[in-house]
């Protein structure tokens, strides 16, 4: 199965949970640690109906299914060749029968997926402001915030996610209020915010932050995420994020 699945020009990703892996290609929309952390935040719940906005080719999906195979996910992804990618990445983990890849512009994804009938929204936006450097479209639109800045994001996933649902992204350390305004204008009320640091004497570099649509004001600060004890040893917490079942050794 993995020659008719796998191209040459492709290589396997161990995702580091339940056997899992992603079909990726080097240098185009590989996935960072970011999604790992990502979906250990969104705490998916037994049975929800999630969508990730700008999928890419499905690493937090990917990483959601296999901690809760329960779920059911619709991808949104723009570029048609990693919606390839990720509907056989579902098909090598098993779960092509959990997963749906829709192939759009996530400002036009209620039109495909209707309004109000997810638990959870997801997404690992691009990060980077548009630029006039010369760079290929395909990789603009991974790299740069296109078509999926924080107000499109946060539109599209107030209009997809139910009444006290949940929208769940990460953004660098220095656009957190801009993400965290773009999730109030829109009715996604800021409930939970967890910084990410490599080291403990670093500034944190990445932000966590979860929105509840309909929800009353009441922020969670969470403690800060430490990655590394030192260089090449991970703090427990993040062994724990890696681990199979969740424990530190």
């Amino acid at each position: 199965m993995m020659e008719a699945l796998v191209f040459e020009d492709e290589r396997l990703c161990d995702l580091g949970r339940k056997g899992f892996r992603l079909i990726q290609m080097p240098g185009d929309g590989c996935f960072s640690q970011d999604s790992v952390l990502l979906a250990d935040f969104a705490r998916v719940k037994p049975g929800s109906r999630v969508c990730d906005l700008g999928a890419g080719g499905g690493a937090v999906t990917m990483l959601l299914l296999a901690r809760q195979p329960s779920i059911v996910c619709d991808m949104v992804e723009i570029r048609q060749d990693l919606c390839h990618r990720a509907e056989r990445s579902a098909r090598l983990n098993g779960v092509q029968g959990s997963v749906k890849v829709h192939p759009v512009d996530l400002r036009q994804a209620t039109s495909h997926l209707g309004k109000g009938g997810f638990d959870l929204v997801v997404s690992n936006p691009p990060y980077h402001p548009v630029t006039g450097d010369e760079i290929a479209p395909d990789k603009r639109l991974a790299r740069q915030q296109v078509a999926c800045d924080f107000d499109a994001l946060a539109a599209s996933a107030a209009a997809l996610v139910r009444h006290r649902g949940r929208f769940c992204l990460c953004c660098p350390a220095s656009q957190v209020l801009e993400a965290a305004g773009a999730l109030r204008s829109q009715g996604l009320e800021l409930k939970r915010l967890r910084f990410v640091a490599a080291f403990h004497d670093r500034a944190p570099y990445l932000c966590l932050l979860e929105g509840m649509k309909g929800a009353k004001p009441g922020l969670k600060l969470m403690p800060q995420l430490v990655q590394f004890e030192r260089p090449g040893q991970w703090t427990r917490e993040m062994t724990a994020i890696y681990t199979e079942n969740g424990d530190a050794p």
